[in-house]
């Protein structure tokens, strides 16, 4: 019995120490065939110091498969990208993973949308509050001519370190003629957010 493989749910998450769905994700080491009598227990490093996993995972008796958990243990300015390397029986296998910055998890937006022609107030929010510096966001739509953001005239909000929800920002809409659906979008560190506004006639 060696070891065929070990991959991950997720190979990047945000840097949110903590956070169950940007901060975490799931290994699994998997063997070439099942597990012997008491098991096979897969040795695991990483040379990713933004993570932590556990020192070795047991693959138990008659399976061919493990999981482990991977967490992230600190925020990052900049991306940081490592292996995972897990080992059993003389052969290792490898997986990259990346911690990046923090993002835009999401724009609130009014849940029951706005007739056409009126304005809305709409908040960005980040994937954590654990940002150690602040973050500027910069704000589209994919359909400007029925919904454009208004207020501030610069498109951008700033988050800062430390909090989750941006202060609020203002977006126009024109006048339709048929229901409309529009994406308002929230961009930093490369990767956006969205929340969907529904304009109506």
């Amino acid at each position: 019995v060696t070891l065929h493989s070990v991959v991950l749910l997720t190979p990047q998450l945000s840097g949110c120490p903590g956070n169950t769905i940007f901060g975490r994700t799931t290994g699994t080491v998997r063997l070439n065939s099942k597990a012997p009598a008491g098991g096979a227990v897969v040795t695991l490093v990483t040379s990713n110091p933004k993570i932590s996993i556990p020192s070795s995972v047991t693959v138990p008796a008659g399976e061919s498969f493990a999981d482990f958990t991977v967490s992230v243990n600190g925020t990052v300015l900049d991306p940081q990208t490592g292996q995972i390397s897990a080992t059993y029986a003389g052969t290792t296998r490898g997986q990259s993973i990346t911690v990046r910055p923090i993002s835009v998890a999401s724009i609130t937006t009014p849940l029951n949308g706005v007739t056409g022609g009126q304005s809305f107030s709409a908040h960005a929010v980040l994937e954590c509050h654990n940002s150690p510096v602040p973050i500027t966001v910069t704000l589209s739509t994919d359909a400007p001519s029925v919904a454009f953001i208004s207020s501030p005239t610069s498109g951008t909000v700033t988050i800062p370190a430390g909090q989750l929800t941006s202060s609020s920002f203002t977006v126009q809409t024109n006048p339709v003629t048929t229901e409309t659906f529009v994406h308002i979008q929230g961009t930093a560190n490369g990767r956006s957010g969205s929340g969907l506004i529904r304009v109506k006639p």
